[in-house]
């Protein structure tokens, strides 16, 4: 659900970047540059996860039974709650963008 939303929203915010072109019936030049961003990064959303989080999902998913303190999965971890950080980074600056579009 979660990519599917991103995709609307990506599609969303680039149909207005090109209704808001210079020559469309309502010319906003500035705030098609900010649609078009916001529906670039919110495109980027769902490509992240699949290339750079699905990878370590599924390490920590294969996991059996480990001992605590197991120093790969721990690092595996750390690097899930990076991306994680970055790809939600993505999603609110994609939000901030299309704001930005509004006013």
């Amino acid at each position: 659900m979660q990519a599917s939303m991103a995709l609307l929203s990506s599609t969303g915010g680039c149909f207005l970047a090109y209704n808001s072109r210079p020559g469309a019936p309502i010319p906003t030049p500035i705030g098609a540059k900010w649609w078009l961003a916001g529906g670039l990064l919110m495109l980027a959303v769902p490509l992240f996860t699949m290339t750079a989080i699905m990878p370590v999902n599924k390490r920590l998913m294969s996991r059996e039974a480990e001992v605590v303190g197991d120093k790969a999965l721990r690092e595996d971890l750390e690097t899930w709650g990076v991306l994680h950080s970055v790809r939600t980074l993505m999603g609110l600056g994609a939000v901030v963008c299309f704001f930005r579009a509004l006013y």
